[in-house]
């Protein structure tokens, strides 16, 4: 019987691996770019109304897409309430590519690159966040509380 030799640490294990912070840092750069695409594309419109004014709907709700990404905003606020903004960024990110309509994996998101300290990526992402909750006053008071604690405060507009 072949013996096998004792697993590394997790610090041992992560030193063996160089090439994971410039993975990390291609993984942010393409979240960026993803962030700047959809902020510039803006909110989905649907005309309404007898006077033909356009107001902001949520394109996504009730598909499951927004049931799948809903889930894992679920797991990723779960993780930054542990202290985890790593894990929950990964997480949250996944959200974002299973729905890139769903606003609250955006604000979550920019919560947790908040907690690692990432702030002009998470106004990037607050930015998108106030984009698709329009709809939803409650949770857009949410994006102003962040964009307060950037020091940016609510755009003009």
């Amino acid at each position: 019987m072949r013996r096998m030799p004792p697993r590394a640490s997790g610090e041992e294990r992560r030193r063996g691996r160089p090439g994971r912070s410039i993975l990390r840092a291609a993984g942010r750069l393409v979240l960026a770019l993803l962030v700047a695409g959809l902020a510039l594309a803006g909110p989905v419109g649907c005309a309404s109304g007898s006077g033909g004014s356009v107001e902001t709907a949520d394109a996504g709700a009730g598909t499951p897409e927004r049931s799948a990404s809903g889930r894992l905003v679920e797991r990723g606020r779960s993780l930054l309430d542990a202290d985890r903004p790593d894990a929950a960024a990964a997480v949250l990110e996944r959200a974002v590519r299973v729905d890139p309509s769903n606003g609250d994996a955006y604000l979550e998101l920019a919560r947790a690159r908040i907690a690692l300290g990432e702030d002009d990526v998470a106004r990037g992402l607050l930015e998108r966040a106030a984009a698709l909750l329009r709809p939803y006053p409650d949770r857009e008071a949410r994006v102003d509380s962040l964009r307060a604690r950037l020091g940016g405060g609510a755009p003009d507009g």
